[in-house]
Formats: structure tokens, C-alpha cells, sequence
């Protein structure tokens, strides 16, 4: 379904660069920008990476774009605002592409929002000049890759060990202990060099109702969302743009 009507909404005390764009649903998504290049760079979830990427603003308008029930941008507990996922997640960027008047991004998507960048460069690849994906999940969940391509080390087999047992205990904890120690599980799968995961301190966003909640979005929405995913060559060969997979 593509994006149709949507409002732009700015509280009277927000500075100019930043601002909510509200859906047809009526869910606001936020974003803030900096800089004035003519080349508009898009960073899907700013909220986490927005400051790390701000220099590039020296010669282009960074947009950074909380996506739905993510972030700054609204909660969301009405399931059916929410049942396509990633999905909704492109046509969304769609409906912000058009506010902010701009002919042509250049996409960054971090982790499950690398994926993004490709179904919206998928349906809509006149507006899309560069993708950069940032430690994507792989395309299709159901293919099984050899194991010297998959980064199964130790770092992530014990997260994932560790991540089961705090969800065991996850009833005995409030909803902010969880996060912040999810996140403390989470950030050195992140990092090359151990000694630098405290740099991501950051990327924690336990102070926002979206995050708090996160893990109930990610199992009940964004997951299977991404499972059904089917990524064919025929489906990739509409993507134009060059596509840099970090």
C-alpha cells in the first residue's frame, strides 16, 4: 500500500531541524538534520547513530529518521499500525522523502535496518542514488550459509546464550533493568576490538518508551516481518543503486 496523506507537525519549542512527519495512521515519526549539501544522506534509527555520523554533514543534509515505534517517534501499542514491519517501515520513508521534497537519498541502515534501504530502493529506485548496509541481517532467514560466511564466533554465541537467560528472568525485573542490561549483552557483537565497547554507551536508549518496549516490537512484529521476507534475483535487479554491505 503506498504512502498517501501525512502532516508535517513541529512543537512550538523544537528547533527548525527538527520535527515529526505524522503518517496517514496518524503515528509520528521523528527526524533531525544537519547540515545543507545538495546530497541528502537518510540514517535509518538516527537516534542511536545520528552524532556518529554527523560530520558528514560538512558537505551534505544529513536526515536522521526514527522509524516506526522506534526512537523518539511515537509508541505505538496498536498492532494493526504495525503488522507489516519492514515493510511499512520503506513505505514510511517513502511518505518523509515526499514532505521533505527531496528527489534522490543516499541510505544507511544499521543491523535489521540494513534490510530497509533494499525493499524501498526495490519499489521506489528513482529516488535512491547510494545504499550502505551496516552489519544487515542476511536477506533471506530460511538460507542456510556456510559457516566461515555466518560470524558465528564465540561474542555472539555467548549473547545469545547470556540473552536467554535474562529473558528467563525477565518477569523478576523492571522494564528498565532488562533494557540496560540487554544492551550491555548486546554492544560487544557490535565492536571489533572489546576494549571499545563502552563507545557505544550511547546507542542505549532505555530513557524511551519505544526501547523499553523494544523486545515485544522485535518478536511479535519486526521478526517475522523480516522471516517472510523473500529477496529473488528478478526483485534485486530493480535495485540501481551501488549497494556498499560493511
Amino acid at each position: 500500500m503506498p504512502a498517501r496523506a501525512f502532516v508535517f507537525m513541529e512543537d512550538e519549542h523544537m528547533p527548525a531541524d527538527k520535527g515529526y512527519v505524522t503518517m496517514e495512521d496518524g503515528v509520528r515519526l521523528f527526524f533531525e538534520r544537519a547540515g545543507s549539501g545538495e546530497k541528502n544522506l537518510l540514517i535509518l534509527n538516527g537516534f542511536y547513530l545520528f552524532d556518529d555520523f554527523r560530520y558528514l554533514a560538512d558537505d551534505r543534509t544529513i536526515i536522521a529518521l526514527d522509524l516506526r515505534n522506534r526512537g523518539r517517534s511515537d509508541y505505538v501499542a496498536d498492532l494493526s499500525k504495525m503488522k507489516r514491519g519492514v515493510e511499512q517501515d520503506a513505505e514510511d520513508i517513502e511518505a518523509v522523502r515526499r514532505h521533505l521534497k527531496i528527489s534522490s537519498l543516499d541510505m544507511l541502515g544499521h543491523s535489521y535496518a540494513g534490510l530497509i534501504p533494499i525493499l524501498y530502493a526495490m519499489k521506489y529506485p528513482a529516488h535512491v542514488r547510494r545504499v550502505v548496509q551496516i552489519g544487515s541481517m542476511s536477506p533471506n532467514q530460511s538460507t542456510q550459509y556456510p559457516a566461515r560466511l555466518t560470524n558465528v564466533d564465540d561474542v555472539l554465541t555467548n549473547f545469545f546464550a547470556n540473552a536467554a537467560r535474562l529473558q528467563a528472568e525477565r518477569e523478576s525485573l523492571s522494564p528498565l533493568e532488562f533494557c540496560e542490561r540487554f544492551w550491555t549483552l548486546l554492544r560487544p557483537i557490535y565492536v571489533f576490538n572489546p576494549d571499545h565497547v563502552d563507545r557505544l554507551l550511547h546507542w542505549q536508549g532505555c530513557h524511551l518508551h519505544t526501547e523499553l518496549n523494544l523486545m515485544a516490537y522485535w518478536m511479535q512484529v519486526l521478526l517475522p516481518s523480516i522471516q517472510k521476507l523473500n529477496f529473488t534475483s528478478e526483485n534485486l535487479a530493480k535495485v540501481s543503486a551501488p549497494v556498499l554491505v560493511v
